[in-house]
């Protein structure tokens, strides 16, 4: 008897001391997110549910607690809020839920049927299903039309009459159906016989003013799995079902779903866009000749992200705006509400990616390929996670979807191959949809994104294709960010180029923007020598070695950009502006005002603008040297002794300050008629030295009015 009651005392202590533990559990847990997985299919119990995840071959089964608490883990819920909803459903069952929600939540982690957050995410919608008339043998649970719809909802099992979507045969004829056309698509609403439905792929039949949906299958959408029974193989049709790849036709129906969820409304004024200050993303793309890649990657995020697209602007950025495909690039901006087209042509190169980030007006921004197609829901994803932190210094990009739709690449591992430093790389924890963000080394650049405030810049001395990768998120982690994979943000890419691509992609520009970009970041620029020489040799690699390090020793390297008016190429990399020298001082002050513009919307710190180039020896570009450290708004090369009137000849040179950019756009009129009155018969910069308060920089270092 004693040691009966000492077992019973220990037992007691015992289960005290886990219902303490479990306690202590939720109560850590409290602020966390609770996340259903996808993949769920749930039916009725005696006692709560029965979940089974797809692939999986065990079933988990739930009290009605643990159900309860399922049924709630979308995401947005905290435990603390999970509990609280609990309680005010059920107040004078308080004490068993205060016993039962610590093993419940511990249940379903375990089963894997959910995961915890520290942020919000978009979790999986209950979606009621009712399923009748199928063929014998096929259970719902096994159904193939049901499992790929719990790739986009947690799927609940339910009778027809508590059902939201009822699928459901017409056990017709099996029609002769092409695969490959588009679904005919049905929708009609309460009282029209569903039986007109039956000459359509799909007919979708709604149930008055509640969200329930009735779906009508033909017949041959039935036999999906035929590989599975006998049935099908039996079917006098069997020959014309098995032309049908069950993926194929599951996934046509789930889109045609989709599409089709709620009723069609009175049509609606139209929706008055987003002031700048309410922009919440900015989604831009580079491109150069490519209008078939723009218009497929903005008419699927405007098909497949609306949601996001109310709140967000489309910049389209032309690098060959006097391409055959510019006219049909403005058009196509002019006809896409919140799209606006921007045209580039200074030089050429992938770099130009960093005029998104420049010319973005909301707080959130993301750079992809013209030729980028994104699954439909990351969107959102995306801008719910930018937007938890607002001072984020953070790069994030997701795996790269390959055309298969299975494989993928979740970073670049650091190394040298084919001339491009960085190999695609699969982390396993990036094929999980739901998995957690991870930190990686580099990525491919067909997707990235970052806060508008956090973009640390390219280096706008770059041309041609290459170089920015490993470069760009080395300068993310100098100014205190991360590189994050979100294992949600797919993206797939267009590889392939039938026609060959439209621009220029040479090894001299990519070995030059490597140099450029190490030279930037202080690293040692051996590795690139060594991999560039096995591709072209010791003397080629040599030559274009020698190229760039004289542009990058040359005195007017420093400058952020270099606008010549004449439009000339030069030992250093210039911008175009013109194809004539100013002929005049008005049309040299217009020049100047229009360089001036650029420079400011584009973010440089220091321009050049110069009739021509000029060439300074080491003492005179010496006198440059005060630039980088003091303070200064303006330098005449010519006045100031670091270039003589000999070498300029007829032409001027003035070096500006980012300080003095926007008094200079101020007081330098925009038009012809208003710049002669302003200049008063003067010359540019004597007028500049009058009307603007600018400190010239001498050739002995000191500072004059």
């Amino acid at each position: 008897f004693a040691a009966l009651t000492f077992n019973l005392l220990a037992l007691y202590c015992l289960g005290a001391l886990l219902s303490l533990r479990e306690g202590k559990i939720v109560a850590r847990m409290s602020d966390l997110f609770i996340v259903r997985r996808r993949g769920s299919i749930a039916w009725t119990a005696a006692e709560g549910l029965v979940v089974r995840r797809v692939g999986q071959p065990l079933d988990v089964g739930l009290s009605a607690t643990a159900a309860a608490v399922w049924s709630l883990c979308d995401g947005r819920q905290r435990v603390s809020d999970i509990r609280g909803f609990l309680g005010e459903k059920f107040p004078d069952q308080h004490e068993q839920i205060e016993n039962e929600l610590p093993r419940a939540l511990a249940i379903l982690e375990q089963s894997e049927l959910t995961r915890t957050s520290e942020h919000a995410s978009s979790g999986y919608p209950v979606l009621q299903v009712a399923t009748a008339a199928f063929w014998p043998g096929l259970q719902e649970r096994d159904n193939p039309i049901v499992q790929l719809l719990a790739r986009r909802y947690s799927v609940v099992l339910v009778s027809p009459e508590q059902a939201d979507l009822l699928l459901f045969s017409t056990f017709g004829a099996v029609p002769a159906v092409d695969p490959e056309r588009t679904l005919r698509v049905f929708y009609a609403p309460l009282g029209l016989a569903s039986e007109q439905g039956a000459a359509y792929d799909v007919a979708l039949i709604g149930r008055g003013e509640s969200s329930a949906r009735h779906l009508l299958l033909p017949t041959w959408s039935l036999y999906c799995d035929w590989q599975k029974g006998e049935e099908a193989a039996t079917h006098p049709d069997a020959g014309e079902l098995l032309t049908y790849h069950p993926e194929q036709v599951c996934g046509r129906l789930v889109a045609a779903l989709e599409a089709c969820q709620s009723p069609p409304e009175a049509p609606r004024a139209p929706a008055v866009r987003p002031s700048a200050s309410e922009l919440r993303l900015t989604l831009g793309m580079a491109t150069h000749g490519d209008y078939d890649g723009v218009y497929f990657t903005v008419q699927a995020l405007k098909l497949y992200h609306p949601e996001v697209l109310e709140q967000a602007e489309i910049i389209i950025l032309d690098n060959a705006p006097e391409d055959p495909a510019a006219e049909p690039l403005r058009n196509l901006a002019k006809a896409v509400p919140g799209a606006r087209y921007e045209a580039f042509d200074e030089y050429t190169g992938t770099a130009i990616r960093d005029l998104v980030f420049r010319l973005a007006r909301a707080p959130s921004v993301v750079c992809v390929d013209s030729h980028v197609l994104l699954p439909p829901g990351v969107l959102q994803r995306l801008l719910t996670y930018l937007e938890r932190d607002p001072a984020s210094r953070d790069l994030v990009q997701g795996p790269l979807l390959y055309d298969d739709h299975k494989s993928l690449s979740t970073h670049f591992r650091p190394g040298w191959g084919a001339g491009m430093y960085g190999q695609w790389g699969t982390d396993p924890r990036g094929t999980d949809w739901d998995g957690e963000p991870f930190e990686i080394p580099m990525q491919g650049l067909g997707l990235f994104a970052c806060r508008r405030d956090g973009w640390p810049g390219l280096n706008p001395r770059f041309r041609g294709f290459g170089g920015e990768e490993g470069y760009l998120h080395e300068k993310f982690r100098r100014q205190g960010g991360r590189v994050l994979c979100l294992p949600f943000l797919r993206w797939q890419h267009r590889f392939a180029r039938p026609q060959g691509i439209p621009f220029t992609n040479t090894w001299d520009d990519r070995i030059r923007n490597y140099l450029i970009g190490h030279h930037e970041l202080g690293l040692d620029p051996a590795p690139v020598h060594a991999h560039f020489q096995e591709l072209l040799g010791e003397a080629g690699e040599a030559a274009v070695r020698a190229r760039v390090e004289a542009e990058i020793a040359d005195p007017l390297f420093r400058f952020d950009a270099i606008y010549v008016l004449s439009g000339a190429a030069g030992r250093v990399a210039v911008r175009r502006l013109g194809a004539e020298p100013p002929q005049s001082e008005v049309e040299r002050a217009l020049a100047h005002r229009e360089a001036l513009e650029r420079a400011w919307r584009y973010g440089f710190e220091t321009v050049l603008v110069a009739d021509h180039l000029p060439t300074l020896d080491e003492g005179r570009g010496a006198a440059l040297d005060h630039l980088w450290d003091g303070a200064w708004d303006a330098l005449d090369l010519a006045s100031s002794g670091v270039s003589s009137k000999a070498e300029l000849g007829a032409g001027v040179s003035v070096a500006y300050s980012r300080r003095a950019l926007a008094q200079l756009l101020g007081e330098i009129p925009a038009s012809p008629t208003a710049v002669a009155a302003w200049l008063d018969g003067e010359t540019l910069t004597q007028r500049l030295g009058k009307r603007v308060d600018l400190r010239i920089v001498g050739a002995d270092g000191a500072q004059a009015r």
